[in-house]
């Protein structure tokens, strides 16, 4: 299983953040359908700590990820968030992605 989590700087607050991932999931739905999103349930949510936990293991995951990222960049700016993937069951460190 594979996670990417995007952490927003401090200018970025709580509702701001849910409102973005909203509109992100309703893109997503929108391409791969409210059920996939509904049965894996791929994002978690942390208001308090600015971040969002993306499962991407599944292709749900995946197209929320690439979603909220695009919206992420048009809408607050590339330099304000950061995206890391977080492989399970490494010993790696998270490894920081570039958007392109």
């Amino acid at each position: 299983m594979s996670t990417v989590r995007f952490e927003f700087a401090g200018d970025v607050t709580g509702p701001e953040l849910e409102d973005l991932v909203a509109v992100a999931e309703a893109a997503a739905e929108g391409l791969v359908g409210a059920a996939a999103l509904a049965i894996e349930s791929p994002a978690a949510v942390d208001p308090a700590a600015r971040s969002v936990e993306i499962d991407a293991g599944s292709e749900a995951g995946r197209c929320l990820a690439r979603v909220l990222a695009s919206l992420a960049e048009r809408t607050i700016g590339r330099g304000i968030f950061r995206v890391l993937r977080i492989e399970a069951n490494t010993d790696r460190r998270p490894e920081q992605v570039k958007a392109t």
